[in-house]
């Protein structure tokens, strides 16, 4: 297979995990791969049923969509069993808890999958919900809010917990209004529901975390109409005052335009409306600082909710980083040893930006296998879309350039454009500083940590200096020195290459 992104199992690695969601818009199954820290999605299928249609009305789940569900349950058996499920998770969520046919649906269901499934309470569903969200986001703080089919629900994320949590009938089906004063009938219906939520204001100022699929196809529609040059919902930040336009934007917009939107379904576009109140309804009750998507969310939380939190004390993107790099990534430099050798040059560095350094020198040989012709834009794009958790766009633009230059991209490519609007000028420079003290390390160890650790790089009295110990120096060459000189350069330097002598003597040169 020829697919570099293609991840082969590992022997040690445990079989596949599969959940099955019953929504009240859709049926969906996801079966999981854990490769290590290392969450794949190996398959994703989803039904669009609508359980919880006319369910306000009649009290009973859609017939239409009960059948449907019915005709394809024995399918995602089947799927499970082909693909050496070890584990089926299915869950059913707000039509099938509200519906008076809801526990006879349960039941004939569980009959196909030959498995129970738990219908979850409302405040089950928005912590599994909040906790799929603490594996994805790095650091969470606010609240998630989970907007399905049949309802919404809100969680506070503090510090890697969940804290208060509530159920509301604020799902995108459930604010389907008929007739021309839908939307004022559906912005008064949301406004007297967050107005009963007490602690709601406690999300002032901080982050909104938006789960669901009305709220991915409103992201994913406003990514693609701004040009947004990173194709991944997940971790998609817009300030409150641009969600508040996007939303706008979206209960205006004609379906034609949205219809242009790649995997725009039509049922998503129909429900465009709702999530744009929904989320002016967010908006104007927390008050957020800023509204961040998120494709983790009740299916992640239920299969990796037993792992621990995200955070400083467990980070998943370094611990996804570190296995993806041991698993496709040729074996190559230590990233802690490249960490230590860089970390003269960045002291001044948060500690935010500390651990995206540290993913990147993971993930520093990542086109080791690429043909060398135009290597460092392919190894720019993958970086860009890879599939690692806890690390929003910014961060992956940082490493995508780091990675860039590391592998001698010209500044003045023109497809740098990509990355427009998504680093400061500072950061951008950084950016290329560590793709430049990358180069460096690997052109004077050769990739041999213990050559690298044999080195010493740092600043002193306006100069670069390269401190090479005995085990080094038969790696010196002329490529060193304009490696060097490359690096000194961009930080407005003079190279010095200091060769250290027996008897802690040192011989000091210009490089």
């Amino acid at each position: 297979m020829n697919d570099p992104d293609f991840l082969a199992p590992d022997s040690l690695d445990p079989p596949p995990l599969a959940v099955i969601d019953i929504g009240s818009n859709s049926v969906r199954l996801v079966i999981f791969q854990m490769l290590g820290a290392f969450p794949v999605v190996l398959f994703n299928e989803s039904l669009s049923c609508r359980l919880g249609k006319g369910l306000d009305k009649t009290g009973r789940l859609n017939p239409d969509g009960v059948k449907m569900v019915f005709d394809n349950l024995p399918r995602f058996r089947a799927v499970c069993d082909a693909m050496d499920v070890s584990h089926m998770t299915p869950l059913a969520t707000a039509a099938v808890r509200d519906a008076s046919d809801g526990a006879e649906f349960v039941r004939a269901a569980a009959r196909i999958l030959g498995t129970e499934i738990q219908i979850l309470t409302g405040d089950q569903e928005a912590v599994t919900s909040a906790e799929g969200v603490l594996r994805g986001i790095y650091d969470a703080d606010g609240i998630v809010c989970d907007m399905g089919g049949g309802s919404m629900e809100l969680a506070m994320v503090e510090k890697g917990t969940v804290g208060e949590t509530v159920t509301l009938p604020l799902g995108s089906m459930r604010l389907e209004q008929p007739g021309s004063d839908r939307r004022r009938k559906m912005q008064d219906h949301v406004a007297r529901e967050l107005a009963g939520v007490s602690w709601l204001d406690q999300g002032s100022g901080r982050s909104a975390y938006l789960v669901g699929g009305a709220w991915r196809a409103l992201a994913r529609a406003h990514m693609h109409l701004s040009g947004y040059p990173v194709k991944m919902v997940h971790n998609y930040a817009l300030s409150a005052q641009e969600a508040r336009e996007a939303a706008n934007v979206m209960l205006t917009i004609e379906s034609a335009i949205l219809g242009a939107v790649p995997r725009m379904s039509r049922k998503r576009i129909e429900t465009m409306p709702s999530a744009a109140i929904g989320l002016l309804g967010v908006l104007d009750h927390m008050r957020p600082r800023q509204v961040v998507f998120s494709t983790y969310g009740l299916r992640e939380g239920r299969i990796f909710g037993h792992m621990p939190p995200n955070g400083p004390e467990h980070d998943w993107f370094l611990a996804a980083a570190a296995d993806y790099a041991r698993r496709t990534i040729h074996e190559s430099l230590s990233a802690d040893v490249l960490v230590k050798w860089a970390e003269p040059l960045f002291e001044d560095a948060s500690r935010a930006h500390r651990r995206i350094f540290l993913g990147a020198c993971h993930l520093s040989n990542l086109g080791w296998a690429d043909h060398p012709e135009d290597r460092a834009y392919h190894v720019m794009n993958r970086c860009l879309r890879i599939a690692v958790p806890g690390l929003d766009h910014p961060s992956r633009a940082f490493i995508a350039l780091a990675l860039f230059r590391r592998y001698n991209g010209e500044l003045s490519d023109e497809r740098l454009s990509r990355l427009d609007g998504l680093l400061s000028v500072a950061e951008k420079n950084e950016a290329v500083t560590l793709g430049l003290v990358l180069r460096l390390a690997y052109f004077i160890s050769a990739g041999d940590s213990r050559v690298l650790a044999a080195t010493r790089l740092h600043r002193a009295d306006g100069k670069l200096v390269l401190s090479v110990g005995s085990v080094a120096q038969p790696f010196l060459g002329d490529v060193v020195h304009r490696r060097l000189d490359d690096l000194a350069k961009a930080l407005g330097l003079n190279p010095v290459l200091v060769i250290e002598g027996e008897g802690g003597r040192a011989d000091s040169r210009r490089a």
